[in-house]
């Protein structure tokens, strides 16, 4: 705006105000941007969750202790002084260190070991035989016929709470 002076003379003369509520509008956008990116994750794999966790906390030291990088060399704490670069620096080393250089790891890394992603029920399983396969979804019999597959409310009585198994064990 320096090269057009009637351009910075109305910009000038806009309300304080005015420009405060612009603001807010520019940087909510800007954050709901950030979440609809961030929710186009895949955090069934686990270390995607660690980096962006990481990378969030990292972006947060500069508020939460803003001497924390006193003691570091003046051209790190520059660098890492402001939130957005120790964010945008952490989650692209962490991305290249746990989803590209990836010699040795699994398909599906995992750090916390909670349960199962899905159970089967046994007679689900015992249903089946022999030669039957599942292709896109569907299940399909030694000839290629495809074996329609009910909903859970046609299965009858759904399958008991492990509770309830443990006390028709005991009794």
């Amino acid at each position: 705006l320096g090269l057009l002076p009637v351009m910075g003379r109305v910009i000038a003369a806009v309300p304080t105000a005015v420009l405060g509520g612009a603001g807010i509008v520019l940087f909510g956008t800007v954050a709901a941007s950030g979440i609809r990116t961030l929710s186009k994750v895949d955090y069934r794999n686990n270390m995607n969750l660690i980096i962006v966790a990481t990378s969030i906390g990292f972006g947060m030291i500069p508020i939460a202790a803003p001497t924390f990088y006193d003691h570091f060399p003046s051209w790190f704490a520059t660098i890492f002084h402001s939130g957005i670069s120790s964010s945008a620096i952490m989650a692209i080393l962490l991305n290249l260190a746990f989803n590209h250089f990836t010699a040795g790891n699994s398909d599906q890394q995992s750090v916390f070991v909670a349960a199962s992603e899905r159970t089967l029920r046994y007679q689900d399983i015992a249903a089946l035989h022999e030669g039957d396969y599942f292709l896109d979804g569907k299940l399909y019999d030694a000839q290629g016929n495809e074996v329609p597959l009910a909903g859970d409310d046609s299965h009858g009585a759904p399958p008991r709470r492990r509770s309830e198994t443990a006390e028709a064990g005991s009794a």
